[in-house]
């Protein structure tokens, strides 16, 4: 038995409205995204050299010559570009305790320290802050 008329115009339009609700749900999940995304361009970013003292994977959040640090939401959204030195592109979960890293950050006023930048450092480098007890390596 063939599809009347009025079942294709039917089925016509729910495609287009299928397409339209996908359009609607896409425009609502970019402006929530963009809406919730930070501004730093207005706050000072500092460059800074440490040594990584802890690492949380739940909050994301690392100790770095004594201060805590956040690199992004837990969600996964909004991480900060990770530069390693087997690899240029890394993430938060290949960093370890003990790496020497040079990062730039932002200090949201009364809330947290955001890293947005953060690269390793070989093991033997020199580190510019010389108040850590191991900026410099040892003397062999």
């Amino acid at each position: 038995m063939e599809a009347t008329g009025l079942d294709g115009v039917m089925g016509a339009d729910m495609k287009i409205i299928r397409r339209g609700a996908l359009w609607c749900c896409f425009i609502l999940l970019s402006s929530v995204s963009f809406g919730a995304a930070i501004e730093y361009d207005h706050l000072k970013w500092v460059e800074q050299e440490g040594v990584i003292r802890s690492i949380d994977w739940s909050t994301r959040t690392a100790v770095i010559s004594g201060y805590r640090y956040t690199f992004g939401h837990s969600s996964g959204l909004d991480q900060p570009p990770v530069e390693l030195l087997q690899t240029r592109r890394g993430v938060y979960e290949m960093l370890q305790v003990g790496m020497k890293v040079q990062f730039h950050f932002v200090v949201v006023p009364g809330t947290y320290r955001r890293v947005l930048y953060l690269r390793q450092l070989r093991d033997d480098a020199w580190l510019d802050n010389d108040e850590l007890p191991d900026a410099h390596p040892p003397l062999r």
